[in-house]
């Protein structure tokens, strides 16, 4: 049985979603800076904090999901056009792209000072080639380190999205071509159906990877939000759904090679499972609704890219101001004035950077096919 349409504009606001992504990005800060916090003193903070903060190296997992879900809500009435993959990439440039250069930037300038006022703590400058390469989203190719930890995760959704958009672009081309669509269908479903078995079997370490970095052993991440997504616009079975979630679920329990890789595909079921309830039920929609979630999930994506350039060393200063006194109730100190800082200052990129940003990118508009939806291409996808 497919889920109820719905026909909510590219505006529209999903609450639930907004609120999941603050808790992602929390989650990612609350592990950072916790070893910031205990880094040298191991344990200081007590089981609690430490079993939460271990826990939120699956936020990227939420994240990758969500993902999926809104860019197939973004791309819901395109005319897929080559054109229209040139827009969309400008569109994602501006949206995406401004704040990442501005972390960069500031990451750069923050590494010379940091050098300056903390010796021990000092770092090489990046190189051009580094600077260039990671502003590019190609540093893992081309053999270069990250200038942050977390850009890794940018990397492959850029890869998500430009994949997913040309691939709707050559189903467009083969439409227009006279393939009729019940053809269509069943290569869309096909490949989205070959791709996320493969990607899971390489994330679990039953297949070995092309290559680092290539987008194939999270693509099932994603794909499940696209899954989820046809689900909630009615074009999707709900059998389809399940099997889905369940093929995640299977594939951790059974050939998960390692905590993470049983973990990680767990997390990824379980974030289309609260994504899908939240469509059912009013209660569980308004867990996420409040102020507080709301605001995290607005600030998330400058909260994910300064958590690490801002907490990570406010926390350290704290750490090393405090000296031989350090004890638990210090590093606790140390842990919320990271947190603070943190979200204070994504806060204010938000404010001056981000969502300028998003009021640009908005001004690309993207070619419109009216009434069709993505999943006039895209449409039920059988299970894998």
């Amino acid at each position: 049985m497919a889920a109820t349409g719905h026909t909510a504009s590219s505006s529209a606001r999903f609450e639930f979603i907004d609120g999941l992504r603050g808790v992602a990005a929390l989650l990612v800060a609350i592990a950072h800076l916790a070893d910031a916090a205990s880094d040298r003193h191991p344990g200081i903070l007590g089981p609690g904090i430490a079993e939460l903060a271990s826990f939120g190296r699956y936020g990227v997992q939420i994240f990758f999901v969500l993902s999926g879900f809104v860019i197939a809500h973004s791309l819901t009435g395109g005319e897929y056009s080559f054109k229209y993959l040139g827009r969309f990439a400008a569109r994602r440039f501006v949206r995406l792209d401004l704040p990442y250069w501005s972390v960069i930037a500031l990451e750069v300038g923050l590494l010379w000072l940091s050098g300056w006022l903390m010796v021990e703590y000092s770092r090489e400058l990046p190189s051009a080639g580094q600077i260039l390469t990671n502003a590019l989203y190609v540093q893992t190719f081309l053999g270069y380190e990250h200038i942050l930890p977390v850009f890794w995760t940018l990397c492959y959704e850029v890869q998500f999205y430009l994949v997913l958009v040309l691939s709707l672009v050559l189903l467009e081309k083969m439409r227009n071509a006279g393939v009729a669509a019940v053809t269509l269908r069943t290569i869309a479903s096909v490949a989205l159906s070959l791709t996320f078995l493969w990607s899971i079997c390489l994330f679990v370490g039953l297949l070995t990877p092309l290559r680092e970095g290539l987008f194939l052993d999270r693509w099932f991440q994603f794909a499940l939000g696209l899954v989820v997504y046809l689900y909630y616009r009615g074009h999707c079975d709900r059998d389809v759904l399940i099997v889905s979630v369940v093929l995640c679920v299977v594939a951790a329990v059974m050939f998960g090679s390692s905590t993470y890789r049983v973990a990680a595909p767990l997390v990824t079921a379980a974030t289309g499972i609260a994504i899908v309830c939240s469509f059912h039920f009013a209660s569980w929609r308004r867990l996420l609704a409040g102020p507080v979630m709301q605001f995290l999930g607005r600030i998330s994506y400058s909260l994910y890219l300064l958590h690490l350039g801002i907490g990570w060393r406010a926390t350290v200063l704290v750490r090393e101001l405090i000296g031989a006194n350090y004890s638990t109730v210090w590093a606790y100190v140390a842990f919320i004035c990271g947190m603070l800082t943190s979200i204070v200052a994504a806060w204010i990129m938000n404010v001056l950077i981000e969502r300028p940003a998003m009021r640009l990118a908005r001004t690309i508009e993207l070619p419109k096919r009216e009434p069709r939806t993505l999943t006039g291409v895209l449409v039920p996808v059988p299970a894998p």
